[in-house]
């Protein structure tokens, strides 16, 4: 016996949920679905999203940079040439390897950190200082460091160390070539300036004074704190065997540094090379001199001139000045090949996290 309609009805609706009906249960049934999807999408965290924006910014910065450096260059190299592909390869091998360097002056302080993840710090902070404001690497990497255990202070501390050291090593490379060769850059230069108008000259170094005069209270500000945070250093108790390792480490990379330059030249078909002791001591000094370049970011320009002048002897201006802008956006792509591997590895870890633990304690 078929029970009646109204019951058969209140059976109905009591299967669908909600009064019966049809149309709620699909839409029910379909936010089941995309709930987790959804809730996926509320727990992303707001630092991958940041991390994400600043990605992108310092990309558009990036481009700006190279886009004005290449304007700059008079020689186009050969592309394919052995030479060319070689100093990129070394480039990028630079880039990632100068990085681990920071491990090692952590060690050198006593923090014992993981490699990689130094190394992975390190490539992303270093970006950063594209960003206006010039603070931004430093900053980034002291707070980062903290993912490591390493506390602010102490992160803070090691870039001092790193950087006293890394000038150390420039001082040590530029020694050999400057020493064989100092007589004949001399009197290159000494001939470079003979040539150029006294005018010129005049206004040169009238806007180098101007420049000075309007830079000194933040350079000394920068001097007072580069002091404060030496005497921290002084406080500190360095392994001296971890010091040495770095200081031996660090004038490796500039060797190898000095090597993309190389590299380089037999990509351009210049006329007469250089040795090889001045190219690498060249590099070295014309990086000394843009870091004191405090009124040029990243030194830019100023290390490129400094380069070209220091290798008038085997070759014109043009074409050594176009070098060093050459080796500067070989930097610049391995800055980005070194970020891009680190974003993938990053996106890596996210959506294979159970591979990415083993990976992490088979290395330790």
């Amino acid at each position: 016996m078929r029970p009646p309609m109204q019951m058969r009805l209140r059976k109905k609706g009591a299967s669908l949920g909600n009064n019966g009906n049809p149309l709620l249960r699909v839409s029910l049934s379909s936010y089941s679905k995309t709930e987790p999807t959804m809730q996926s999408l509320n727990k992303l965290p707001v630092r991958q999203i940041i991390q994400a924006i600043l990605a992108v910014a310092i990309l558009v910065f990036i481009v700006m940079a190279a886009s004005k450096l290449v304007d700059q260059v008079e020689v186009m190299p050969d592309l394919l040439s052995f030479g060319f592909i070689s100093a990129a390869v070394l480039a990028v091998v630079y880039r990632i390897v100068n990085a681990y360097g920071w491990s090692i002056v952590l060690a050198a302080q006593g923090d014992n950190v993981d490699g990689v993840q130094a190394t992975r710090i390190w490539l992303i902070s270093e970006s950063r200082r594209w960003l206006p404001g010039g603070i931004w690497g430093y900053a980034s990497r002291a707070t980062m460091a903290s993912d490591m255990g390493v506390p602010t202070t102490r992160a803070s501390i090691s870039m001092i160390l790193e950087m006293l050291l890394i000038i150390i090593a420039a001082g040590f490379v530029s020694v050999p070539g400057a020493v064989l060769h100092w007589s004949k850059v001399a009197d290159a230069i000494t001939q470079f300036l003979a040539g150029v108008p006294l005018f010129a000259l005049a206004i040169g170094t009238g806007a180098c004074l101007v420049v000075g005069y309007l830079i000194r209270k933040p350079f000394m500000k920068k001097v007072k704190s580069f002091t404060g945070k030496f005497s921290s250093l002084k406080e500190m108790k360095i392994v001296k065997s971890q010091l040495l390792l770095a200081l031996v480490f660090f004038v490796a990379m500039n060797v190898l540094n000095g090597s993309v330059g190389i590299c380089l030249l037999y990509s351009l078909g210049v006329d007469e090379y250089p040795p090889a002791s001045v190219v690498i001591a060249a590099t070295a000094i014309a990086w000394l001199v843009g870091l004191f370049a405090i009124y040029s970011p990243g030194g830019i320009i100023v290390r490129e001139g400094a380069f070209g002048v220091l290798l008038l002897p085997w070759m014109p201006y043009t074409t050594a000045f176009t070098l060093a802008i050459l080796m500067r956006l070989l930097q610049v792509f391995a800055e980005l090949v070194g970020l891009a591997a680190i974003l993938g590895f990053d996106a890596w870890r996210r959506w294979h996290p159970k591979k990415s633990q083993s990976v992490s304690s088979a290395r330790h």
